[in-house]
């Protein structure tokens, strides 16, 4: 028999609503009625929302998608009423940046890009990498002229920027390697072997951790691997930044400005302004710390064993 707190753990699990839904919501509605700048109006709106079943934000007026499970549940509800609070929050900010000025003026539309895909660029093909999943949350458009748009990578509070198995990774450090080199004269020809041999090494960890179940032996693959990731970052600190710019835009896997690519990094915070990444020139640090090698976690579809991973976790700047 489950407990009150279990039943109230096991139904927050099977509901919820998504950001970039919430996001993509109040942003139409605010834009469409001209409230952006005005976040005591934004909330009185939602305020609105809550009880009026006419208001375009009452959630039944609201399509399924984003609901997780049943969108009639009370918990699901809640949330979806916590994610609007904490999307108004987004919208304001993203509505006082001059690069979004133009997406104001001009009533600029959003949308949930799902399972949108882009076209892998001959880096990530050449790396035998298939992973086609667009680094974009939400995309505003221009709604007369749809190719003048805005693609956002939408993240909550302290997350990551990437989990790469073994191809992926390859291909994501060999065009980090390649903005590397244009921007640090001192970094030869041999430094990009060296870095190449350890990315190789690491790759090999990686698909290694497939072939075995044995836990002694999965845990020394990781910690080799590890050893090889850190001792690249230690000789050449200034690589993580681009390894960072690459893992949120996807510049090097889609090609600049293509379908896929992400232009900003919006992180929420529950109740804050959030933090607001332009990530198009790559001036504009992101704070990461250092990669690290993960065991794989669980089985493919098919029931065999998943490589290693490498992940890469952003850190919100205080």
């Amino acid at each position: 028999m489950l407990t009150f707190l279990n039943f109230i753990t096991e139904s927050a699990a099977k509901s919820g609503y998504s950001d970039e839904h919430a996001f993509t919501h109040v942003w139409n509605h605010m834009v469409k009625h001209g409230l952006t700048h005005d976040k005591d109006a934004m909330n009185s709106e939602l305020e609105k929302a809550r009880t009026d079943p006419t208001h375009d934000l009452h959630h039944s007026k609201i399509p399924s998608g984003g609901f997780k499970g049943s969108k009639k549940s009370p918990e699901a509800i809640q949330d979806y009423h916590r994610e609007l609070s904490d999307a108004v929050h987004t919208v304001h900010a993203i509505a006082q940046r001059p690069s979004f000025k133009k997406a104001i003026s001009q009533k600029y539309q959003a949308r949930v890009t799902g399972k949108e895909t882009g076209k892998l660029s001959d880096t990530w093909k050449n790396s035998g990498a298939t992973n086609r999943t667009s680094k974009a949350d939400t995309v505003l458009f221009n709604p007369k002229n749809p190719e003048e748009k805005m693609s956002i990578s939408l993240k909550k509070g302290d997350s990551q920027l990437m989990s790469a198995e073994p191809n992926e990774f390859h291909a994501t450090y060999s065009h980090a390697l390649a903005e590397h080199a244009k921007s640090d004269r001192g970094f030869t020809a041999q430094h990009h072997r060296q870095v190449m041999s350890h990315v190789e090494k690491i790759q090999s960890n990686l698909n290694a951790m497939q072939r075995t179940n044995d836990r002694t032996e999965l845990h020394r693959l990781r910690d080799e691997a590890q050893q090889h990731l850190d001792d690249i970052h230690d000789k050449h600190p200034g690589l993580l930044q681009h390894v960072a710019h690459e893992a949120s835009t996807g510049h090097g896997k889609f090609g600049h400005g293509e379908t896929g690519t992400a232009t900003h990094l919006i992180t929420t915070i529950a109740g804050q302004a959030p933090h607001i990444h332009d990530t198009e020139t790559n001036k504009q640090p992101i704070k990461v710390g250092n990669p690290r090698i993960a065991l794989p976690k669980g089985k493919k579809k098919d029931g065999t064993n998943r490589p290693g991973n490498v992940k890469l976790d952003y850190r919100i700047k205080k």
